[in-house]
């Protein structure tokens, strides 16, 4: 006697049946078909869910970049400093604060900036 799949679906969904696929799989007394494999359905949720925190990550990284390159331009249009066209030399400065190499303070690098303008 063939086993079969007693993972229960829902076809139409409103009624559950088993899904009845031919079983290759027996995990803990019961039979699962290689889609409903429960090993396999982890291994695919933790692979998802890596990529995920991965890329939730990346994305917090970014959003912490942009909130501490508002607050600089926030304390450039405060400060009185920049007498030109204020958006202008922010823009200038915070590409030079990108480009600042080591581990230099974020305010650090805008007074050095603002230091080397003429």
């Amino acid at each position: 006697m063939t086993n079969t799949c007693v993972e229960q679906i829902m076809p139409d969904h409103w009624h559950s049946q088993a899904c009845g696929a031919k079983a290759s799989v027996e995990h803990k007394g019961k039979w699962y078909c290689k889609r409903h494999d429960p090993d396999a359905k982890a291994a695919k949720r933790a692979a998802r869910d890596k990529l995920w925190a991965a890329r939730s990550a990346s994305e917090e990284a970014r959003w912490a970049k942009q909130r501490l390159e508002r607050q600089l331009l926030d304390l450039l249009c405060s400060d009185g400093t920049v007498l030109h066209d204020v958006r202008h030399s922010a823009m200038d400065l915070i590409e030079k604060v990108r480009t600042a190499r080591g581990r230099m303070d974020v305010a650090e690098a805008a007074r050095k900036a603002l230091e080397k303008k003429p």
